[in-house]
């Protein structure tokens, strides 16, 4: 009986760090990913400083409705989106924002 009474809270803590998204993008061993969990939301694309933001370059790839995409990006900071069919895609689960100086908002990779 004692255990039972530790195994619900034990549950209920790993329940919620699974169900918790991580920071993006985060470090893999081929570099950085990006990852969202979308609907059906078609072609996702990862837009960035570093491919001079254009659409079409780095294509995420997508597992039901996990869509991911790793990059090896230099060291530095890089201002990013995503960008798919309805436009901008900003999740919340980004680690840093910054104004895009077009009244929006940009992702920051930081790269160390």
């Amino acid at each position: 009986m004692r255990a039972a009474r530790y195994l619900l809270p034990l549950l209920l803590i790993l329940f919620i760090h699974c169900n918790t998204p991580r920071k993006i993008p985060y470090r893999v061993k081929q570099g950085y990913r990006f990852e969202l969990h979308m609907g059906d939301a078609g072609e996702i694309h990862v837009i960035g400083a570093w491919n001079n933001w254009q659409r079409g370059v780095h294509t995420m790839h997508r597992w039901g409705s996990y869509y991911w995409l790793d990059l090896d990006l230099p060291q530095g900071r890089h201002e990013y989106v995503f960008s798919g069919d309805a436009g901008r895609i900003m999740p919340e689960n980004i680690a840093e924002t910054i104004e895009d100086g077009f009244g929006g908002v940009s992702a920051v990779a930081v790269v160390e």
